[in-house]
């Protein structure tokens, strides 16, 4: 990155295991070559599906700790790229909680510790990545001067399903640039308030496609943020914003390259 610029790359609802598979590899490639300077796991990284209400299909893993070390294996490279990595927990990653307790216990067979944090780490989570969980006294991870909230959003009002994500998160955080995951929905809005820009983006998915909720509504990419203006990227005010939507073979066009060019035509 050029003196005085920061790169920020924002993924979410991956759901491993049932990530989609060129998707993922598109964006490991984009980012083991920019090596951001901050990477953010915006919630839903494991999917926990066994320990839900849906019915899950005969191909379905049955153990929870498989996604897990999964996850695990991937943040850690992630890690190892780009200079911090930041983990933010889902609704999804809220299943192993309530299983402990319910009748999905027997998925929990391999587990070491109790809450789903302890068992990432556990399982070889690298101690470097922290773990900003949104609460009550905690409403995400702010980057730059708090120039941006980044949440997973699914304890927003509006809750699942809501169409005009942008917009409602404009409506509600009228004075600083949010980024949301948990809709699986690619939209940005802006507006310009007393001279200030703030950007409201859904980040789109990773995952493929699920049984229970298909949608032709849900885009598959990532965020991409450049703050700009100051030596540190805590300082940063400024910033640009790109949301990066994949085609369904996982491909994408950015500064003149291909990623996922491997990908065949069909």
């Amino acid at each position: 990155m050029a003196s005085n610029t920061h790169l920020v790359c924002i993924f979410s609802d991956v759901h491993f295991d049932n990530e989609h598979p060129e998707c993922w590899a598109s964006f490991r490639e984009w980012h083991a070559e920019h090596k951001p300077e901050l990477s953010i796991a915006n919630g839903d990284i494991v999917d926990l599906g066994m320990m839900s209400r849906y019915d899950q299909g005969p191909d379905d893993t049955v153990y929870a700790v498989h996604q897990i070390k999964e996850a695990v294996r991937e943040l850690n490279s992630l890690n190892e790229e780009c200079e911090r990595l930041v983990y933010i927990p889902g609704n999804h990653g809220e299943r192993w909680e309530k299983a402990i307790f319910g009748s999905k216990a027997q998925a929990l067979k391999g587990a070491v510790g109790m809450t789903l944090k302890e068992q990432m780490y556990a399982q070889g989570l690298s101690k470097s990545i922290p773990w900003v969980a949104e609460s009550a006294s905690c409403p995400g991870l702010y980057i730059g001067k708090k120039a941006v909230l980044v949440r997973h959003g699914h304890r927003q009002a509006g809750g699942w399903g809501i169409k005009n994500i942008a917009s409602a998160n404009l409506a509600k955080f009228p004075t600083i640039s949010t980024v949301v995951g948990h809709h699986h929905r690619a939209q940005m809005m802006a507006q310009t308030s007393l001279g200030r820009k703030v950007v409201s983006i859904a980040n789109p998915h990773l995952s493929g496609d699920h049984d229970y909720a298909p949608s032709p509504n849900w885009q598959r990419g990532f965020t991409i943020l450049e703050f700009y203006g100051r030596k540190r990227l805590r300082d940063c005010v400024d910033f640009s914003a790109y949301v990066v939507i994949m085609d369904e073979k996982g491909r994408f066009s950015l500064n003149g390259k291909v990623y996922g060019a491997h990908q065949k035509e069909t």
